[in-house]
């Protein structure tokens, strides 16, 4: 889900996981995470951010995204009681 010479930012700290990505606008942040959803523009998709919620969930990890400019910000944060 990335554009013809987009870019692509993998951060990773003690704290979180960053994962960023160059873009077109996505109208369906509403249901991003939920199984084979899809935008007006997109072929779907598919299991991976359902997964990855539920994997977040499961250990109390907390994952959000933002947009920003034509960049798609996905970040899990670690900050647990574990």
């Amino acid at each position: 889900h990335n554009v013809q010479s987009g870019k692509f930012i993998i951060e990773l700290s003690k704290s979180a996981l960053v994962v960023s990505n160059t873009g077109k606008d996505f109208d369906a942040k509403d249901r991003l995470f939920d199984r084979f959803s899809k935008s007006s523009e997109s072929e779907g998709m598919g299991l991976g951010l359902a997964i990855t919620k539920q994997v977040c969930n499961l250990y109390g990890y907390e994952i959000s995204y933002k947009q920003i400019n034509k960049w798609h910000i996905f970040s899990v944060s670690f900050d647990t009681e574990y």
